[in-house]
């Protein structure tokens, strides 16, 4: 029996607990990535190249901020990050954002990526993205 009182007691608070936002609200979705290319002559622009695309994105509570491309120099080192402010859409409202960032192109030959990922106004992240491309040797 006081097991009873003891569970109907803390039933209340754990319902509670779950109850109402966080006040950090909901984090940003991505629904796809599209890039131009996916492959890019060593030295090509004079070892820079725009990647350019297209990401299809929802935020439930329709305050997203920026969307961050992260990469590496040359696939090392501390990552880098770019953040494009995001024009505003309705909370739900589905959008595409577009993709604009500089890559390096004067690394050797091989596979390389740009992490993609929006962010909201409390810094929520959404999901990241990876956006891969290779670097050529011309023939």
């Amino acid at each position: 029996m006081r097991a009873i009182r003891v569970l109907l007691l803390l039933l209340p608070w754990t319902v509670l607990a779950g109850c109402g936002e966080d006040g950090d609200g909901s984090a940003p979705r991505i629904s796809s990535l599209r890039y131009t290319s996916d492959r890019y002559l060593v030295g090509f622009g004079g070892g820079r190249a725009l990647l350019t695309g297209q990401v299809e994105a929802m935020d439930p509570d329709g305050d997203l901020a920026f969307l961050r491309a992260s990469d590496q120099v040359c696939g090392q080192g501390p990552w880098r990050h770019l953040d494009t402010p995001v024009e505003q859409a309705a909370a739900g409202e589905t959008i595409s954002v577009p993709l604009l960032t500089v890559i390096r192109t004067d690394c050797p030959a091989g596979a390389y990526h740009v992490e993609v990922s929006l962010f909201d106004a409390r810094k929520n992240q959404s999901e990241i993205l990876d956006a891969p491309f290779t670097l050529f040797e011309a023939e």
